[in-house]
């Protein structure tokens, strides 16, 4: 089967020289903020500039359950994982070790192999590798709308599911290469699923044609300050394409933070678009087994906050009901940012969960006419 594949021309502006400051204690190992991402900690929601109006009604519940939930294979989310999270091929994936560069371009010839089906019908695709400040990029995978190639290159409504890419441990100081983060919940998770999401939704963009945009967003550099997605969605801005909605996806594996046989799929609640999260809850209420739970970091904690700084409307879902202030929250997986974050604390069952919620989120988001919302 052909797919024509667009690689843009370009690689978008690299950001700002700005430093981050060093890890402050309050926010825990996990995140430095810049000075203006940690800003947003004391403020309320912002307005966003995109309308934020979605669906009352599911309609492509039964053709998911029917035809697109079958593809999902927790083996093949497993294989994914056990690569990029193998201690003996990546130790690490932070954004300034050896192992981090490069992760963009090798995500992006895992999708081409997934698109190996030959029962799926030809659809347009464009890939693009986004610089920043760090030797880590960050890939844009593109499901393009029929439309002209002409028109290929101009802004248009886009839904956006995400997740980061790199990971993080303890540092000697010394060279990153040595560091022992193979980050399988934290994030290699999230990694696996939106790989998975998008080989399940394969038939469906190769057989209906896309109202708006659908882009599959790997982030790197989110561990020292979101700095891959912060450069993405600043573009984004600048240019005045109207991403309609983004799903972030941050530690989705590890399930054994809750009760056995209780999983829950926790939603973000603070940095995030309250109308966007009601549209997940919904989808996390028709399509899961995992009872839906509330997650607020107190702070920007993840990739899902510089769409939300930059105006558009966003939302997370991940395993940890983690409440600021509220020590009988679980607070997820305890072996991230160590050694001991590896593929045997990962629960791929729970983790197919997640790729049920975000492929109806991207199949009921890519086919809804907002013009008729608005």
């Amino acid at each position: 089967m052909a797919f024509r594949v667009v690689f843009l021309a370009g690689l978008l502006a690299s950001l700002t020289a700005a430093l981050v400051p060093p890890c402050l204690p309050e926010l825990g190992f996990e995140f430095c903020p810049t000075a203006e991402h940690a800003s947003l900690a004391s403020k309320g929601p912002r307005t966003p500039k995109i309308s934020a109006v979605f669906p009352q009604t599911l309609v492509h519940e039964a053709e998911l359950k029917a035809d697109i939930f079958p593809r999902i294979s927790t083996s093949r989310m497993e294989s994914s994982l056990s690569r990029y999270a193998d201690a003996s091929l990546y130790p690490n994936r932070h954004c300034k070790s050896k192992f981090g560069a490069g992760l963009a371009e090798t995500i992006g010839l895992e999708l081409k192999m997934l698109m190996a089906d030959k029962k799926v019908t030809e659809f347009p695709i464009g890939a693009r590798l986004v610089e920043n400040r760090t030797p880590q990029e960050s890939l844009v995978w593109r499901v393009l709308a029929r439309e002209p190639k002409s028109q290929w290159f101009e802004p248009k409504n886009t839904i956006v599911v995400g997740a980061h890419m790199d990971s993080n441990a303890a540092y000697n100081g010394k060279n990153y290469d040595d560091m022992q983060a193979p980050g399988a919940d934290d994030n290699g998770s999230g990694v696996a699923v939106l790989l998975e999401v998008y080989h399940a939704l394969l038939p469906l963009f190769g057989r209906k044609d896309l109202i708006n945009e659908v882009q599959f967003h790997w982030y790197g550099a989110e561990e020292i300050g979101l700095v891959g997605s912060d450069t993405v969605f600043e573009n984004y801005k600048n240019s005045s394409w109207p991403v309609k909605a983004m799903l972030n996806l941050d530690m989705v594996g590890y399930s054994g933070a809750h009760k056995k046989g209780s999983p829950i799929m926790a939603l973000q609640q603070d940095h995030n678009n309250q109308n966007l999260t009601d549209f997940v809850h919904k989808l996390i209420n028709t399509y899961r087994s995992a009872k839906p739970g509330n997650m607020t970091c107190g702070y920007p904690c993840s990739d899902h906050a510089s769409a939300y700084k930059h105006g558009f409307p966003s939302a997370m879902i991940g395993e940890s009901t983690y409440i600021k202030g509220d020590s009988i929250s679980p607070s997820g997986n305890p072996a991230i940012h160590t050694a001991n974050d590896t593929v045997d604390r990962i629960d791929y069952d729970y983790m197919k969960e997640f790729v049920k919620v975000t492929a109806a989120f991207v199949a009921e988001l890519a086919y809804t006419d907002f013009s008729k919302l608005e």
